[in-house]
């Protein structure tokens, strides 16, 4: 824990809005990212929100490999792979609003409603906002020519 401490207290304020980014996009995939009028409610994982989960984990290993100088690795490269992985992750998490919305009308599961088919949850919406802070912090970081 100490080492974390240390670690964590060692970045600037860009890498930890970025670390901050990542970490909510972690907890985005255990929410739910649609709801569905077959299936219910359908976490992050078990959908094709774990592309953006996978995408801002690879970020944050980025990161920690620039911050930490453990692997060698050109900075430049680092931070190319931090920028895309947000990038990518915002754009996938918005493809997948897109394709989950269908807003026909089914009956529910659970009692004697009808229901859209499908529509985004929160973890969706969550995960475009962890895309954009992670990218947010990237660029500041990069802007500012952190190493």
């Amino acid at each position: 824990m100490d080492e974390a401490r240390l670690f964590l207290g060692g970045l600037g304020t860009a890498d930890k809005i970025t670390l901050l980014g990542g970490a909510l996009a972690a907890l985005c995939a255990f929410l739910p990212w649609k709801e569905t009028a077959a299936e219910g409610e359908v976490i992050g994982l078990e959908s094709l929100g774990a592309v953006a989960t996978g995408l801002m984990v690879l970020g944050m290993v980025a990161l920690v490999a620039r911050a930490r100088r453990g692997i060698r690795l050109a900075p430049a490269i680092a931070w190319l792979v931090q920028l895309g992985c947000s990038g990518v992750a915002v754009v996938w998490c918005l493809v997948f609003i897109r394709l989950s919305s269908d807003p026909t009308q089914a009956p529910s599961v659970d009692g004697n409603l009808m229901v859209a088919v499908s529509r985004p949850a929160l973890g969706a919406y969550l995960g475009v906002v962890s895309g954009i802070l992670a990218s947010a912090g990237t660029l500041m970081g990069l802007k500012d020519g952190s190493p």
